[in-house]
């Protein structure tokens, strides 16, 4: 990754980000994690590119493991549903500045795939949260619509709070889709000990 200051409070950026399987080395095709260009300033940023959606960075900022792919309340989700899309292609992404702890991010990832008798994938996702010293409190919302199907929409309430000598997060997320409405909550307690953080 890399950034340009171009004056005037303007700064250019982009991030590329390949996965690999930690136990052969087998890397994974393209740029499958991040792949964006950027331009910030004053006014937030604007995101171009392949990227994490902002329902995915409220629901990671707030998640059980912190976001690790062991154990986390997604994964878990995930055995009995689909969960939702973390990251999106061709997507054009806002992420406001804050505002006495509040701010904001919305994303649309248009889709490539329309056809004659189709309509094209698209999805929508945005956060709203208040952030300010060790609270935050948000709300997210993400639809899926993949072609003619349905739409599958995501809605979640989240938040933590980090007392020092360990740090509450906790979410109440419920999806509707095709077959019908489901709900899951999380909760989880981490503590630093040491140099390491135990949850």
């Amino acid at each position: 990754k890399g950034s340009e200051d171009l004056g005037g409070g303007l700064k250019a950026g982009f991030q590329l980000e390949q996965g690999f399987k930690s136990d052969d080395g087998t890397a994974t095709a393209g740029f499958d994690r991040r792949a964006q260009l950027s331009l910030s300033g004053n006014f937030g940023t604007v995101v171009l590119g392949n990227t994490y959606t902002p329902y995915y960075d409220l629901r990671d900022a707030t998640d059980n493991t912190a976001g690790l792919n062991i154990g986390s309340a997604r994964d878990t989700f995930k055995t009995a549903r689909a969960d939702y899309t973390d990251k999106l292609p061709n997507v054009i992404a806002y992420v406001s500045p804050k505002f006495s702890g509040f701010s904001g991010a919305v994303a649309v990832s248009l889709g490539e795939n329309k056809a004659a008798n189709s309509d094209a994938t698209n999805h929508v996702s945005l956060h709203l949260k208040y952030a300010n010293g060790p609270l935050l409190v948000g709300y997210g919302y993400q639809s899926e619509e993949i072609k003619n199907a349905k739409s599958t929409d995501y809605n979640l309430f989240a938040a933590s709070y980090d007392f020092g000598v360990a740090k509450l997060v906790g979410s109440y997320q419920d999806v509707e889709h095709a077959a019908g409405k489901d709900q899951d909550y999380q909760f989880g307690v981490s503590a630093p000990v040491g140099g390491a953080t135990v949850f």
